[in-house]
Parts: C-alpha cells; sequence; structure tokens
C-alpha cells in the first residue's frame, strides 16, 4: 500500500463526491478528518501484516498519525510489519522514537533503524544503509532473533550512488570494516546481505554463536574475515553477479577456502551438537533439510555462480512458480482409452454366466507393466458390479500374504452383508487363514459373487487364493491380473479365459494423449503427429499419461513453444536412452526422465511418497501435514505451508506423477494413489540416495549401510524386527508402521531426535508403558495414532512442546490429561468417530492450546452434565469453585499467578463452553456431539460461534443430537458466520437458517434432510458459490421425529420435493443419504452445472426429471442390503434411465454404478 500526506486534491475531492454524494453543509469541517484514510488505519483492528512499499509527500503530523495508527495496530493483531519510507524520515524521527514499539511482532521489515524491545522478534529484514556497528550490537540483544537480513536491491530507491555513499560511511564510521562483537544473538541462525556491493565484514571470537549459514549475494565484496571465529557455521552461500569484477572473483575463492577449512576443522563439533539436538531442536534440523536436499540435487553448499542466476538450492532454486490453484472439479471415472474391443470381448464373457448356472470360473488379465490391466479390470468391475449379488478388490504384490488377502475380503464383504452385527468381526487381526476361510464360505454361501485380485506375482500364490475361496455354483467370477504368462495359464487350467492386453494404436494413443493434455486446462491442436507419440510411448498408456503430463507442465511455463515442439525435445532427450520397441524397462526410463525435470521440492515430495504402501490410498489432508511436519514445505511468497504444500500436490497431480481417486465434497482431491511404476522408481531413487528406507514392502531394498534418516516399516514380522534391531537408528526423523507397533519395542529408545512418527493403524499400542515412551520423545511435531488401539492419553504427553498436529480419531481416547495445556504449539486436533458419532471432551485444557487452527470431532457437555458430574464424580477435574493445590500449581506453571480478587471468578474461567472463544485461530472447528443442554448453555456456544467466526473460521460441522440446538440457536444468529467455506448442520433442523443466504463464500453445504423442502431449495439456488449440496439423516436417535418432519415437508411441497429451473450456478455435485428418500423432480433448466449424483438409501419413492440435467456425467447409487425388493427395482430403473440420458447427451466418461451397504456395519 501507498500513504499520502494529509492534503488532498482537487481530483481527490472529486473522486470521493463520486463515491459518497456531497456533504452537507454542517459537516464541512469535519469533512477532510472524517475521510482521511491515515487516521483511520488505527480501525482495522484484526489486521496481523501490514506492507507499507511506499509514503508521499509527509509532514510532522502524518508521521504522528501513522505511528499513533501503527503503535495502536500492534497491541491487537499485529504480527508482521513492513515499511518503506523513501527516505521521507518517517523511520528515524517517528518511528525509532516510539514509546509503545511493536513488541508482539514475529516479523519486521524496515528501510531504516531498529529498536531492541522486541522480544518476540525472530525474522527481521533491514535496508543496507543501518548497517554499522553500533546497530549490530543493539540488535545482538534480541532473544528470539533467530533470521537477520540485510538487503539492498539496485531498483529500490532511484539514486543508487547515494545509497551506496551512505554505506560506505557507515563502514569508516565502525572503522573501515563493520564489526560483529561477542556476545548476543543466541538464537541467531541465518545472516543474508544482498546488495550490488557489499562492506568488509569481521567475525569477532565469540560472535553469533549459533549461526548455522551465512548468504552473500553481490556485484562487488571487500572480504569476510573472522568465519573461524563462527563455530557453528555449517553453510556458506555466494551469488554474485555476472558483470562482478575479476577482483570480486577471486575474493570469492579465498572466502570459499577459507569456509571449507572451517567446516572441516568444525566435522567433530557438528557431530557432537546432533547428539544433542535437544539444545537447538527444530532449528538444526532445518539445515539439515536444507543439505540434504542440496546433495540429492548435486549442488554445492560452496558456490559462485558467475551466471548470476544463484547457487543452486542456496539461492534462487525455488523460485516462486507462476502456479494458480485449479478449480473445483469433480473425478470422474476415467473409461479406458482404445480398450473398446477389449471391453466388448469381456462383457460377453461375463454375461456367460447370468444364468446363475455355472461353475466358479476364472479369468487372467496378462500384459507388462504400464500396459493398462488394471485400469481395464476395473472399468468392468464398476460396468457390472450390480449384476452380481456381492463383489470385492483386493491387490496380491509381490511380498504375498495370504491371511492379509482373504482378511481384506472379510471386511469388504461384512460391510454389504445384510444383519451383520456391528462386532462380527472382533479381533480379526488375529484371525488365522482357517478361521478367516470359515468366515468367507459363510458370507458367501449362495452367493453369486465378483472378486477381482489385483497383481499376482506368482503360481503358488494364486493357488493359494484359489483353494481359499468358495466354490460357487451361481456363475460366479474371480478375475486377477498379471504380468506373467505362467499365472495366466495355471489360471487357464482350471477351465479359466486369458486375455492378452496389447499396446494401443497410433490413433488410440494420440487421443489419450491428447485427453490429458485437455484435462490440464490446456487447448492443444488436436491434429499432433501420432507417429511422435509412438516413438516416445510406444502405446503403453502409462508411458503416454506419464509424458502428456510433464509437457503439460513445460507448456504452462515455455508458453513460446508449441505442442509439437515439445514433443520434439521430449522425444530428442530420450532417444538415445529407448528403442522403438518399449517395454517396462523403457517405462521406467521416461519416469525418470519426468523425474529429472521436477524442480528440487517437488522431487523431495514425489520421493516422500515411498513411505506408503503399493495401492494404499494417500489422505491429501495427511500427507500435507506430513511434508510439513517434515520441514519440505515453509510458508513463502505470501502463501501459508498448507497453500504451498496444495500447490506441490495438484502440480504433481498436474503431471500425472501422482493420480487423484476422489474427491472431497468441495471440489478439492481428497485422495490419491500413486501408479506402481512410478512407486517401484521413487523407492529405489529413495533407497539410493538414503531418503527414505522401508522395511517389509513390495519391492526388496538393500539394507542401509549408513544413517537412516526416515523409516518406513509396512511388515512387523521376526524378519522385519530383526532388520530394524540391527539399523543405526539414533538419526531417524520420522517413522512409519502399517501394522504392529511389535517390531519397534526393544529400539524405541534409539529414536532420538524424532520428528514425525505415524501409526495410524497399529493394534498393539493398548498397554500404557507404550505410549509412555512415545511421549518422551520430545521432538515430535507430529503423532499419528489413528484407529489404533489406545483408550487413553499419558500425562507426560505434555513434554512434547514441539508438537504440532495430534490425530487420535477411531480410537477410544474420550478425554485428554490436563497437561495437554502445555502444547502451545498445537495446531491440528483430530478426534472422534464421525461415523460412530463418538467424540473427545471438549476440556479447559483444549482451549488454553490458543494456536489451535483444527479442532475436529469434539463433544461439548452442557451444564446440567456438570452439575451431574459434580454431585457423582467428587474427584473430576471441575468439581467446585475451589480448585486443589495440584491445579493452582499447574494453572501457575502455565499462566503465572493468580490475582487474589479473581479467585471468586475460578468457576466461570474453567468452564470449557465459555473458554472456546478463546481460540481465535481456529479455522475448522467440528462438533461431534452435545449433551444435556440448557438455555445458557444454547447462549455460551452461539456467543463462541459468533467470535470464532468473525476471526479465522472457515469450516463449521455441528451435529446438535437433536438437542435443539440448531432450531433455537443458531438459526436466530444476528451475527451469522457470513466467512464460512464449508457448513454442516446435522441433527434436528426443520428449517434452513434464514440468514444461510449471506454466507455468499460458501463452497460446501451439508444440512439435515429434515429441513428438505422446496422452499428450502429455492433459498439455497441463490448461493453464488456453492459447489456440492448434501442432505442426509442417521437412522439412528429420534428416527421417528425426523420422519414425521420429513412427511410434513413433502406434504407441503406438494406431494414432491422440486428443484427450481433457476439458481445453482456453480452446483456440481448433489448427494442424498437417508434410510428413505422423498420423492424429487428437476425441473427443465434445473441445476444446469450438475455432474454427479449420489443417493444413498434403504428406501426411495422415485427421481423425476433427470433428463432435464443436461450436464449429469455420474450416477452414484448405494442401496441397503435391507433394501425390499421395490426398492431395487426402481433402483434398476434410475439406473436405464441415467445411462439412457447419458447417451443422449453425449456426456464424456459416463458412468452409472450400484453399490451396496450393510446398515449395521458402521465405516
Amino acid at each position: 500500500m501507498a500513504i499520502r500526506h494529509s492534503t488532498t486534491t482537487r481530483a481527490e475531492d472529486r473522486d470521493r463526491t463520486a463515491l459518497h454524494g456531497p456533504q452537507k453543509e454542517a459537516s464541512k469541517v469535519d469533512f477532510p478528518k472524517q475521510l482521511r484514510p491515515l487516521e483511520a488505519l488505527e480501525k482495522l483492528t484484526n489486521l496481523k501484516k501490514l506492507a507499507i512499499y511506499k509514503l508521499v509527500k509527509f509532514q510532522a503530523k502524518d508521521d504522528e498519525l501513522l505511528l499513533s495508527a501503527i503503535e495502536h495496530l500492534s497491541s491487537c493483531s499485529l504480527k508482521f510489519l513492513a515499511i518503506d519510507d523513501n527516505f521521507t524520515g518517517f523511520l528515524d524521527s517517528s518511528l525509532s522514537s516510539s514509546q509503545a514499539p511493536p513488541e508482539h511482532l514475529y516479523t519486521l521489515e524496515l528501510s531504516g533503524i531498529a529498536w531492541d524491545r522486541l522480544h518476540n522478534l525472530e525474522k527481521l529484514t533491514l535496508f543496507l544503509t543501518s548497517l554499522t556497528t553500533d546497530t549490530l550490537v543493539t540488535l545482538s540483544g534480541l532473544p528470539e532473533l533467530f533470521s537477520l537480513i540485510f538487503s539492498l536491491n539496485e531498483d529500490e530507491p532511484k539514486d543508487i550512488s547515494n545509497v551506496l555513499k551512505i554505506v560506505h560511511k557507515n563502514t569508516l564510521e565502525s572503522g573501515g570494516k563493520i564489526l560483529v562483537t561477542d556476545g548476543g544473538f543466541t538464537k541467531l541462525r541465518l545472516l543474508l546481505f544482498t546488495a550490488p556491493a557489499l562492506p568488509p565484514l569481521s567475525f569477532l571470537e565469540g560472535a553469533m554463536p549459533k549461526l548455522q549459514r551465512l548468504e552473500l549475494r553481490f556485484r562487488i565484496i571487500e572480504c569476510v574475515y573472522g568465519l573461524e571465529n563462527l563455530p557453528s557455521l555449517q553453510q556458506v552461500f555466494m551469488t554474485f553477479s555476472s558483470q562482478a569484477p575479476e577482483d570480486a572473483k577471486e575474493k570469492v575463492s579465498q572466502i570459499k577456502g577459507q569456509a571449507s577449512k572451517i567446516r572441516k576443522d568444525n566435522a567433530p563439533d557438528i557431530s557432537v551438537r546432533r547428539r544433542i539436538a535437544a539444545e537447538i531442536g527444530n532449528l538444526k534440523l532445518r539445515a539439515q533439510h536444507v543439505s540434504e536436499r542440496r546433495t540429492r540435487y548435486g549442488v554445492e553448499n560452496l558456490q559462485g555462480n558467475n551466471g548470476g542466476g544463484g547457487s543452486g538450492l542456496g539461492v534462487g532454486a525455488n523460485a516462486p512458480r507462476d502456479r494458480l490453484a485449479p478449480l473445483p472439479r469433480l473425478i470422474g471415472t476415467m473409461e479406458p482409452v482404445g480398450m473398446d474391443a477389449d471391453i466388448s470381448e469381456l462383457q460377453k464373457w461375463f454375461s456367460n454366466g447370468k444364468d446363475g448356472t455355472q461353475q466358479l470360473r476364472y479369468l487372467a488379465i496378462v500384459g507388462f507393466g504400464g500396459l493398462g490391466k488394471t485400469t481395464l479390470a476395473m472399468a468392468l468391475y464398476r460396468e457390472l458390479g450390480d449384476e452380481f449379488d456381492c463383489r470385492a478388490f483386493v491387490l496380491a504384490s509381490q511380498k504375498f500374504h495370504l491371511p492379509t488377502v482373504l482378511r481384506s475380503l472379510v471386511k469388504q464383504f461384512h460391510e454389504k452383508q445384510a444383519d451383520a452385527p456391528e462386532d462380527a468381526l472382533h479381533g480379526i487381526e488375529g484371525w488365522g487363514d482357517e478361521t478367516l476361510k470359515r468366515k468367507l464360505l459363510e458370507q458367501l454361501k449362495s452367493k453369486r459373487y465378483h472378486i477381482l485380485i489385483d497383481d499376482i506375482w506368482s503360481v503358488s500364490a494364486w493357488e493359494n487364493i484359489r483353494d481359499s475361496l468358495p466354490k460357487s455354483d451361481k456363475g460366479s467370477c474371480v478375475v486377477v491380473t498379471t504380468r506373467f504368462n505362467s499365472v495366466a495359464e495355471a489360471c487357464r487350467r482350471q477351465q479359466g479365459h486369458v486375455h492378452k492386453l496389447k499396446q494401443l494404436d497410433p490413433e488410440s494413443s494420440r487421443n489419450l494423449f491428447l485427453q490429458i493434455i485437455s484435462a490440464n486446462d490446456l487447448c492443444p491442436n488436436r491434429h499432433i503427429n501420432a507417429s511422435i507419440i509412438m516413438r516416445i510411448c510406444g502405446g503403453l498408456p502409462l508411458a503416454i499419461v506419464v509424458v502428456a503430463g510433464l509437457i503439460a507442465s513445460k507448456m504452462k511455463s515455455k508458453i513460446d513453444l508449441t505442442l509439437d515442439q515439445h514433443l520434439v525435445d521430449v522425444d530428442e532427450a530420450l532417444s538415445a536412452e529407448l528403442g522403438s520397441n518399449l517395454t517396462t524397462e523403457g517405462v521406467a526410463q521416461i519416469i525418470n526422465h519426468c523425474y529429472k525435470n521436477l524442480p528440487p521440492d517437488l522431487k523431495t515430495c514425489l520421493l516422500y511418497l515411498s513411505t506408503f504402501p503399493k495401492g494404499r490410498n494417500i489422505s491429501r489432508k495427511h500427507l500435507i501435514r506430513r511434508w510439513i511436519a517434515e520441514g519440505f514445505i515453509t510458508e513463502e511468497h505470501g502463501k501459508t505451508a498448507e497453500e504451498v504444500a496444495e500447490d506441490n500436490l495438484n502440480e504433481l497431480i498436474g503431471r500425472n506423477l501422482i493420480k487423484p481417486i476422489n474427491n472431497s465434497s468441495n471440489g478439492k482431491v481428497k485422495s490419491c494413489q500413486i501408479h506402481d511404476m512410478v512407486l517401484q522408481y521413487i523407492v529405489s531413487k529413495s533407497s539410493d540416495e538414503n531418503f527414505i528406507t522401508v522395511i517389509g514392502g513390495h519391492w526388496q531394498t538393500p539394507f542401509p549401510s549408513y544413517k537412516v534418516r526416515r523409516l518406513s516399516v509396512h511388515k512387523s514380522d521376526r524378519q522385519e524386527t530383526e532388520m530394524v534391531e540391527r539399523m543405526k537408528l539414533s538419526h531417524v526423523r520420522s517413522l512409519t508402521v502399517l501394522e504392529s507397533f511389535s517390531a519397534l519395542h526393544s529400539t524405541m529408545l534409539k529414536f532420538q531426535i524424532l520428528q514425525v512418527l505415524d501409526l495410524d493403524g497399529c493394534k498393539d499400542l493398548s498397554h500404557p508403558h507404550q505410549l509412555k515412551k512415545i511421549c518422551n520423545m520430545y521432538q515430535l511435531k507430529y503423532l499419528g495414532l489413528r484407529r489404533t488401539d489406545i483408550d487413553k492419553i499419558p500425562k507426560n504427553i505434555g513434554r512434547l512442546e514441539y508438537l504440532e498436529v495430534l490425530d487420535i480419531r477411531e480410537t477410544n481416547v474420550r478425554k485428554l490429561p490436563t497437561s495437554f495445556a502445555k502444547l502451545q504449539r498445537m495446531t491440528h486436533l483430530l478426534a472422534g468417530n464421525k461415523s460412530k458419532r463418538t467424540a473427545l471432551k471438549l476440556t479447559e485444557e483444549i482451549t488454553k492450546v490458543v494456536a489451535l487452527q483444527t479442532l475436529s470431532g469434539i463433544e461439548i457437555s452442557g451444564s446440567s452434565t456438570l452439575e451431574e458430574d459434580r454431585e457423582q464424580s467428587p474427584d473430576m477435574a471441575i468439581r467446585n469453585s475451589t480448585p486443589t493445590r495440584a491445579e493452582e500449581r499447574d494453572n501457575t506453571a502455565l499462566h503465572g499467578p493468580h490475582k487474589e480478587d479473581s479467585k471468586a471468578d475460578f468457576p466461570k474461567q474453567l468452564r470449557s463452553l465459555e473458554a472456546l472463544e478463546k481460540l481465535i485461530n481456529l479455522k475448522k472447528l467440528a462438533i461431534y456431539k452435545l449433551v444435556k443442554f440448557q438455555a445458557k448453555d444454547y447462549e455460551l456456544l452461539l456467543s463462541a460461534i459468533e467470535h470464532l467466526s468473525s476471526c479465522s473460521l472457515k469450516f463449521l460441522a455441528i451435529d446438535d443430537s437433536f438437542t435443539g440446538f440448531l432450531d433455537r440457536s443458531l438459526s436466530s444468529s444476528q451475527a451469522p458466520p457470513e466467512h464460512l467455506y464449508t457448513l454442516e448442520l446435522s441433527g434436528m433442523l426443520s428449517e434452513v437458517p434464514g440468514w444461510i443466504d449471506r454466507l455468499h463464500n460458501l463452497e460446501k453445504l451439508t444440512l439435515s434432510l429434515t429441513s428438505l423442502k422446496t422452499d428450502t431449495l429455492a433459498v439455497l439456488s441463490s448461493l453464488p458459490e456453492l459447489f456440492s449440496l448434501t442432505f442426509s439423516l442417521h437412522a439412528e436417535d429420534n428416527y421417528s421425529n425426523a420422519l414425521k418432519i420429513m412427511h410434513k415437508n413433502t406434504l407441503e411441497s406438494g406431494g414432491t420435493i422440486f428443484v427450481l429451473d433457476e439458481g445453482f450456478e456453480k452446483l456440481k455435485l448433489l448427494r442424498f443419504a437417508a434410510p428413505v428418500l422423498p420423492s424429487l423432480s428437476f425441473l427443465e433448466g434445473a441445476m444446469p452445472q450438475l455432474q454427479r449424483l449420489e443417493l444413498r438409501f434403504r428406501m426411495v419413492d422415485y427421481m423425476y426429471g433427470l433428463e432435464n440435467l443436461s450436464k449429469l456425467h455420474q450416477v452414484f447409487l448405494t442401496v441397503s442390503s435391507q433394501a425390499p425388493e421395490d426398492t431395487r427395482a426402481k433402483t434398476s430403473q434410475i439406473k436405464r434411465l441415467a445411462s439412457m440420458i447419458q447417451r443422449a447427451n453425449n456426456s464424456p466418461n459416463p458412468s452409472v454404478v450400484i453399490d451396496e451397504y450393510n446398515e449395521l456395519a458402521k465405516q
């Protein structure tokens, strides 16, 4: 922003008159004061970042007004302040003399002199003219300063010569050198100088004792003295202009040699410092990440660049790429290209078993890697699924394990089995082969089933699976995919059918290539030369997809080249390596070429995916949080770390190195997978570079011969346990365990600097001793305990002061210990089980963690519950107005001693519901349960939601458990959450809130089905950004009451819920999920952009007007296994109608899928 002085011009007066109209005569005296933006600046009390790029024609009174505004804003929310005063003198004459300086800043950037009362300051950027010995002495007293930058770009001031004179004068006044004296700078790790000419610098003995990284960017440099006095220095980065004179280059060589010698001399000290990592914690690991990445990409630590482009990763390598976030979109079930003949042939084979009189049949689809075997098999699986009573998909893989395969089949069939009790699979993880086989026989008895087994590697694996499956005479089918003819022939010997998949022809190759390019929002010339694509990719779908992704990324960055030119470039780059008959090895070379073309940060993010096993659906949010916890992603170029991570993921998806699997209902990718050949490549690459070590994975990797940095344990058998015990584990930063934690029990004490621990799904953590050990890993930033068998978090979790993410979803943890309040860096707390409606109790300790951005899966108890608890449990945390001595000690440790006159208010302070509004950094709040609310509880919760919505809240989910909160309180809010992007309201909601049409940013909306009526849809149709709309109802609490309301709503809508012919301009996803769905009718012109319709039900009336949804591509019908026959008949009618409409509309990638669910088997 730019700020002008107080005198307005005539043009400004005319502009104001045009905006506001003529002012009344009586107000003319106040007119300048009311409209002066400088004076009004202090009203922006929610400002966290203020950047002033220019001050114009300032006078003394303007200095006073701006200073007053800055002082006021700094007392509110301001954390980032940047000012360029353009030599008006504001910094020297006013800001430097402030009596109320911005003491709570985290970042300060000034083109002048700073002052030394900023005790929280971590990053400081100053104009080079302020660089003097005295300035450095002053700054050395800043206790939290982590990075210090002195900068001067040649294009900043117009009169560069005057500025350089000031720098020269400062140097002379400092005795010819800028001295860095001993003492102070106790936490400084990074020092950066950037300017056309750098003055001589001298580091005295004892100076900057913790400095690890020194960066110098210049055209001319005098010299740097005393580098040997920096005991912690690990990295020196020098970047100089291509116009630098020869003597400057000679000085660079001298400094480089000096620094290299120091690095060797300091080597023993560095190793010692690493062994006592507690002293420097996370800060030191940042430098290790940088050093590791530079080694990986072949960049020297000390390197001058005579091209002016920076020294590799040290400077400039992570320059901002022009990356726009993709528009919300739905991921379709992309049909195979060029496989029409294959699909037609195999459909006939399937149809031969429809009469239900044939024995169990086998189909083997065979072909080498990257040919599209799984794609073809999945297309048939989707298309023909409703012709079978039940179906399941399972991955076999190279390291075949029969119990794992059978367990997966049993779980899938259980989910769709009618009348199957929820606990029928209790203890399944410990079941043996014979128990699993008996369970399969019980589930599939008298059923016509379809099983798809992907990627079988041996005849013995196939025979083990075949002998475990029930022999059916109902026309059941087992489909396998394999790379090996021997496996296919083994199927054939069992009266099976073998289908050999061939490479795509030139026309199909061209069509697939163009499909991928078009999906990246590019409009290619459709007349490209197919022979080039064939020459590069050899008709292999995977090769075509990956190369198309590479070229799409190049087209976005090099817009001056045509598509054909990009193709020729890639062809020339690969021609020396590939022959005309492309094989699996050739595909690996193409993947390697695409990998080498990635920017460094994307290489790191892609290699990290080798942590996950083959076939795993990887959650987008989970992956992003882990990237950040690992230190791969930081804030940059004005974007948060989460936004940068989203950009990286989207770019990898755009390059087709990662495949999106499904959407969140806001249009973002929800989960993704990585093709097995790409995964095989990055697992090998990660092993070669000692980036990630995988134990028990799909591919065999060599035993690490040096320190393990990141460890992923996929299996915990005896062999894997012995391998882990032999490893050097003291430098492991990241540990992922997939099945059992038993392999790590004896090695827990070896993990000395662990930052990321992910135990998702481990089932042997119930002993409290194991968790107590984990809570002694004091450098942990990410702790994933989702789906584990824990029911309690130990008290010593308070030691994990660096912890940022705690994931305890789908566990039995219902309450956190009081020590949780010490985790002041915690940003994401994920708890509860949404499908089972279990949640974590909101306590006072949680509300003290003010850094929280995500609070998901909580239960809020009303005041009546508190009264009952006081009567029933005298030992509970909130017992009466008098705290215990232990509680007083805890509170004193956290907050300091309380004043005597506040004791009367002590119970009120403990009320977690009232304290909820303190979490002003919350972006996501998900309440899964409200318990025993009274009128005053409604008021407190509503007040908290209104306050949080005025701060940072973007996501709000509430299940009111039919307490009446939604109808009685939230709907009547006078300050509704207008800035939300996502709103989910479940429970008893008889009417949509009257303020809902004010949510102009809302993209995702979920409402209770009790609110569904024609008038409701008319109101919602005006929401301008709405992307998805869901109506749902659980078949649980007050279900009969809900049915009465739904019946009443339907009658008021004339017997049918109508979707009118206006609005919903951006709606692409519509979902209904309830045991009983009312009659729905889409009028002509309704929902013009709707692409996907999802229905989940036990009974449905009917759907009318589907032919009026002109862009409907996908219909998903999920029917309860308890559904009556007439419902199943209606479902088949809806499917036939939807298929006809899609064909008539020539829909791209149309699909209509019918599936089953078991209402009693909660997900």
